[in-house]
């Protein structure tokens, strides 16, 4: 898995959305929502074993390992209470793939390290929690991954949200795919100090690195799948076909067509090119004779510079 998935959302009560229930839904608790009354209840999840972990992290470094319902409630209808307008756009969420072979203490680990990132970054409390596969998840049993969510405020001198700016990078749209790019760029950068950390390789031996880049920044011939969000997953869980879902199928039908091709072709190529004339030096370096590609391989820890740093 060197391409990762990381999307970004934005939780907006005109759409009927709520922090609260956001906040409940990813963390497996039971939550009540102050403004409408409503009650969230999802600790069946955190019972079936689908939340490994969770994490609240405040911007002056505290944090909070598996934080008790009564302190994730407490934020989040305070972040709703900082919003008056009915339109208002209350929280930002996201959701990023971890490598399915980090362990679980790394796993952790990274989830903690990109939290405090945000926090810090836009001076704000960061909610991360880390989910497995579900155990209906048909799709892919490595689906390892983590769902963040923080308030589209910064907190004040005061440390309160209400009086807080609201966070200009994600706010104005001439800046937020930028913004976007950058915590992309933050999160590969996370993932792949605890990847060197662990000494993760590939099957050719090389140490596992993901890229921030798409498939077509890297010329990889892949489409991407799009996202299935909260309500198509469920039905696809229950085996009820979804527009996404069929999307996503025919996207993996493509992509599979495309890598038996590609293999097709490196086959053909390597029958075609004839064998190295005696004494002949491999393409490469001059004094080791490495072929390019083994040359461009991904160093030893302390020697690279990981793939997808963020360009700001």
């Amino acid at each position: 898995m060197d391409f990762v998935h990381f999307s970004i959302a934005t939780v907006q009560r005109s759409h009927g959305q709520s922090s609260v229930a956001r906040a409940a839904y990813q963390s497996g608790r039971q939550l009540r929502d102050e403004r409408t009354g409503d009650m969230y209840d999802y600790r069946y999840r955190r019972a079936r074993g689908e939340i490994q972990g969770s994490v609240l992290v405040h911007p002056d470094g505290a944090s909070w390992s598996n934080p008790r319902a009564e302190r994730i409630e407490r934020l989040w209808n305070e972040t709703e209470a900082a919003e008056r307008r009915k339109d208002a756009q209350v929280a930002r969420s996201g959701i990023a793939a971890l490598p399915h072979s980090l362990s679980p203490e790394g796993r952790t680990k990274a989830m903690v390290e990109f939290a405090r990132e945000v926090a810090r970054r836009y001076r704000t409390p960061v909610q991360a929690d880390l989910h497995a596969p579900g155990r209906h998840d048909e799709a892919d049993p490595r689906n390892v991954h983590i769902h963040w969510l923080m308030p589209t405020r910064s907190l004040d001198a005061e440390g309160q949200l209400r009086g807080g700016a609201k966070i200009e990078q994600l706010s104005r749209r001439s800046l937020a795919r930028a913004e976007v790019r950058t915590l992309r760029g933050i999160w590969v950068d996370v993932v792949n100090r605890v990847l060197l950390a662990e000494g993760i390789r590939r099957e050719n031996g090389t140490l596992l690195q993901l890229d921030a880049r798409s498939y077509q920044e890297q010329g990889i011939e892949r489409i991407p799948e799009v996202h299935l969000g909260v309500a198509a997953t469920a039905l696809e869980r229950k085996g009820v076909p979804t527009e996404r879902g069929d999307e996503n199928r025919r996207i993996r039908s493509v992509d599979g067509q495309i890598a038996r091709l590609d293999e097709e072709i490196a086959a053909l190529q390597r029958v075609r090119e004839p064998p190295p004339a005696a004494g002949a030096r491999a393409p490469g370096s001059p004094q080791t004779g490495m072929p390019e590609r083994q040359m461009s391989a991904v160093a030893e820890p302390g020697s690279h510079t990981p793939a997808g740093t963020p360009r700001p």
